[in-house]
């Protein structure tokens, strides 16, 4: 059982708690929310999860107190302490994981810390207080990670590029400042940025961001392979990735509200195209539920 302290108020801690309550080997034991703890039971009821959430949300003296039928098993009842964590009253917690949103700015409290916990921050997280703190890929680029690796088994890979659209990477660019600097602009605008995946490659990639979005990124994947290959192949690399990543093959034609929800990336099998050395993959990601099942499994995942 891995005790768990959340740091910070995001839709992305929210939905890691959310998911964290349906995992038996996490046990939350701490969620500092920051200073507006009144609107807190509202935005966990609707901004938890792509449905609304399965019981009920009260705050009780310094305690958040869930009731109902969600995560896993029947009816449950859960207790979790909120904590201030502008003070030093956290000690004897003893987490084993401290998760932290992505404006965190603030540093741990140093009684959380006696622990030795790991520490795993979401997007951007500007805590830079401890150098072991593992920040969590933007869900399109950890798919990008996945399949990318996959293919690499068939050949090197010479140059990778993706596009993703109604979403962003979470990556940041000098036209991204820019853009922020002028109000953004009305419409659609593109941010490009640039990543090393662990392979060593770098991918080219560009966020097409809409005005308003669900929640679904749509991307499509470009990779060039040293060698040529064929159709079947590339189709078998990423049926084997598939069980042991989350990455939920469909037969397809496949939208974008097919993944809506979903805690895996979805790859759209009848739009997967190779041709000698270029490979195309589309596929669609719910970005926070999938960057919250992958948290849960990295709190999870043996030391």
């Amino acid at each position: 059982m891995a005790r768990v302290v959340i740091l910070g108020n995001t839709p992305s801690t929210r939905f890691f708690l959310r998911q964290g309550l349906g995992v038996q080997q996490i046990e939350i034991v701490g969620f500092a929310p920051g200073a507006d703890r009144d609107h807190l039971p509202y935005a966990i009821e609707y901004g938890s999860g792509t449905t609304r959430f399965k019981g009920t949300v009260e705050i009780q003296e310094d305690t958040l107190v869930l009731a109902g039928r969600y995560g896993r098993g029947g009816l449950r009842h859960d207790r979790i302490p909120l904590l201030d964590a502008d003070t030093e009253d956290v000690k004897g917690m003893a987490p084993d994981v401290v998760v932290l949103s992505e404006d965190w700015a603030g540093r741990v409290p140093a009684g959380l810390l006696e622990s030795s916990p790991r520490l795993i921050g979401f997007g951007g997280v500007p805590y830079t207080g401890e150098p072991d703190l593992v920040r969590m890929r933007p869900a399109p680029l950890w798919a990008v990670q996945t399949i990318v690796s996959a293919l690499y088994q068939l050949s090197e890979v010479t140059s990778a590029a993706v596009t993703n659209w109604g979403g962003t990477s979470g990556l940041p660019s000098r036209r991204s400042e820019l853009l922020a600097a002028r109000g953004e602009l009305p419409g659609r605008v593109c941010h490009p940025w640039t990543a090393t995946l662990d392979p060593g490659i770098t991918v080219f990639g560009t966020d097409v961001v809409e005005e308003s979005s669900d929640g679904v990124t749509t991307s499509v994947l470009h990779v060039i392979l040293e060698q040529e290959t064929g159709q079947d192949q590339v189709l078998r690399r990423l049926k084997s990735a598939a069980r042991r990543a989350r990455l939920d093959l469909r037969t397809g034609p496949v939208g974008g509200r097919d993944a809506s929800g979903l805690p895996s990336a979805v790859i759209d099998l009848s739009a997967v195209r190779a041709e000698a050395r270029s490979i195309v993959v589309p596929f669609f990601c719910d970005s926070r539920t999938v960057e919250a099942a992958l948290a849960c499994d990295l709190v999870t995942a043996p030391v």
